[in-house]
């Protein structure tokens, strides 16, 4: 029979080895998932495309830069977001003339994102499909917005919500958009609407 228990000894190499092969099975286990995660989210993977900043969050990705001479914000949900929740919002940031107000998309948009609600008043097109609304502002026009090509992707990507207000361009969809070539697509729809309300001198 044992009279005495001897005490623990710790190896303090073998628990630094322990301890540093954790750090490096976390490090490498955290890389992995980002670099998957990056794969699933297309915002993520237009990001080289557009020449944007890419920088991935738990709720949301976001890039910025310069796309086409003009400044671009892209938000999009994550891609783990459930579909209801998902959005992908273009702002274009930079020559749109700042004395223009426009809305035009669902009269109560899916997700309660922060859009401002604007004073311009409502106006009566035919164009406008049954569920949207059109504010425009004094001198504004929504000719080109609602005809030619400009109006056709805008009713492919439907939910779709168009605001200019403040020198900036704000286009969001609720459409799921699973590819970076759609993100790409709406980058350039939301920079023809911004050419559409572009400032001037």
């Amino acid at each position: 029979c044992v009279e005495r228990i001897p005490n623990a000894q710790i190896d303090p190499i073998k628990a630094t080895g322990v301890a540093a092969i954790a750090i490096v099975l976390v490090l490498a286990g955290m890389t992995l998932f980002r670099s998957a995660r990056r794969r699933i989210d297309p915002a993520a993977l237009a990001a080289r495309q557009l020449g944007l900043n890419a920088q991935q969050g738990r709720e949301t990705t976001t890039l910025t830069g310069d796309y086409k001479a003009h400044a671009v914000r892209v938000e999009s949900s994550s891609p783990e977001t459930g579909d209801g929740d998902k959005y992908l919002r273009i702002a274009v940031l930079s020559k749109v003339d700042a004395s223009v107000q426009v809305r035009f998309g669902p009269l109560a948009p899916p997700t309660g994102l922060d859009m401002p609600n604007l004073d311009a008043p409502e106006v009566e097109d035919a164009r406008v499909p049954e569920g949207y609304k059109l504010r425009l502002s004094d001198g504004a026009s929504a000719e080109d917005l609602l005809s030619g090509d400009i109006g056709f992707q805008l009713r492919e990507y439907d939910p779709i919500d168009v605001r200019v207000f403040d020198g900036t361009v704000v286009v969001t969809t609720w459409f799921d958009v699973n590819r970076a070539d759609q993100v790409i697509e709406l980058a350039d729809l939301a920079l023809s609407v911004a050419d559409i309300y572009a400032a001037h001198g």
